[in-house]
């Protein structure tokens, strides 16, 4: 009966990985959206949604299987609970892929612009909170997340300064000023995403410690937090 509920324990971890990397994945394809007119690249973009969402209830059904089953205490009710409040974010994060994806086949005079250059750097900034996220869940390595939950940081500045570059742009009728509202949208995408990938973050940090997120200070924080994994 152990080997089996630690088979089902192992099965979530495994799941949750993979889900982690198609996550990635889309992130990335959100990405050359911007980057490429290609239609081959917009419309993969919907079939990895399909596949994020398929993995998230396939991954909620092992999640409720165990807690209805199992009765896990202590620990790994934690690790199970913290895992269903991950894929809630990370199936958002898929959502909103899809979401930048579409906008992008709308970007024709700004492509290459450096409005857009500052939104795809946006997206690396996320592709990498993301990353870290997931380092921090298989590695149990807690300052892989605070390092994730700190980088939002730089997106929102990102996101202010493109915000500003753009009512400028709208209001000297430049050239593509009446594609500033898809950009500032997607934009606004890649902002969301930052969030989601934060809370994806904090989750990871509660479900090996059973603290929620924060910013850490200085190494002896880290390592104050360390000492709180199970």
């Amino acid at each position: 009966m152990r080997d089996y509920y630690q088979s089902q324990l192992d099965s979530i971890n495994k799941n949750l990985i993979d889900m982690g990397l198609l996550l990635e994945d889309a992130i990335q394809n959100s990405i050359l959206c911007l980057k490429s007119a290609d239609r081959n690249i917009i419309n993969a973009a919907s079939k990895m949604e399909l596949d994020i969402e398929r993995m998230e209830k396939d991954l909620e059904g092992l999640c409720l299987n165990v807690i209805l089953r199992q009765q896990p205490v202590a620990g790994d009710f934690r690790f199970v609970s913290s895992v269903l409040k991950m894929i809630t974010d990370m199936k958002r994060i898929g959502n909103i892929t899809e979401d930048i994806a579409m906008l992008s086949a709308m970007i024709k005079a700004c492509r290459n612009s450096m409005y857009l250059n500052d939104i795809i750097a946006m997206g690396k900034i996320t592709v990498q909170m993301l990353k870290n996220s997931i380092d921090a869940y298989v590695n149990r390595n807690i300052e892989s997340a605070f390092i994730a939950s700190d980088a939002d940081d730089e997106v929102d500045e990102y996101f202010d300064s493109v915000k500003e570059q753009l009512i400028a742009m709208i209001k000297s009728d430049a050239r593509g000023a009446e594609e500033a509202p898809d950009l500032l949208m997607i934009a606004k995408y890649f902002e969301r995403l930052g969030d989601h990938c934060v809370n994806v973050a904090e989750w990871v940090i509660y479900a090996f410690t059973g603290r929620r997120g924060g910013h850490l200070d200085s190494f002896n924080d880290i390592k104050e937090a360390t000492k709180y994994i199970q």
